[in-house]
C-alpha cells in the first residue's frame, strides 16, 4: 500500500498500472510505470523466509523463489 502511494504520489498524471501479468508467463509484477519502462515488484518478508502462513513446506518456499528470479531478468510487459 504504501509503494501504490508513492508511486502515485510521484507519476499523479499517468498513476502505475497493477498486477500487470508478464507476457508468455503466469507471473505479475506488482507495478509497471509503461511510460518509464519501468517493472516494481515489492518484496515482502516472506519472499527471503520460509514461512508456512505462506507455504505449506520449503518445496514451496523454494519454487515462489524461483519465481522471484525470474522476474530479476529483464521483461518486457506490453499494455
Amino acid at each position: 500500500l504504501k509503494c501504490r502511494d508513492l508511486l502515485r504520489s510521484l507519476y499523479p498524471t499517468r498513476p502505475p498500472l497493477e498486477e500487470v501479468q508478464i507476457p508468455g508467463t503466469q507471473l505479475r509484477f506488482d507495478f509497471v510505470l509503461p511510460q518509464r519502462r519501468i517493472c516494481i515488484e515489492v518484496q515482502g518478508q516472506q519472499h527471503f523466509d520460509d514461512n508456512r502462513f505462506f507455504f505449506k513446506d520449503k518445496m514451496g518456499f523454494g519454487q515462489a523463489q524461483q519465481r522471484d528470479k525470474r522476474k530479476q531478468k529483464p521483461s518486457i510487459v506490453s499494455r
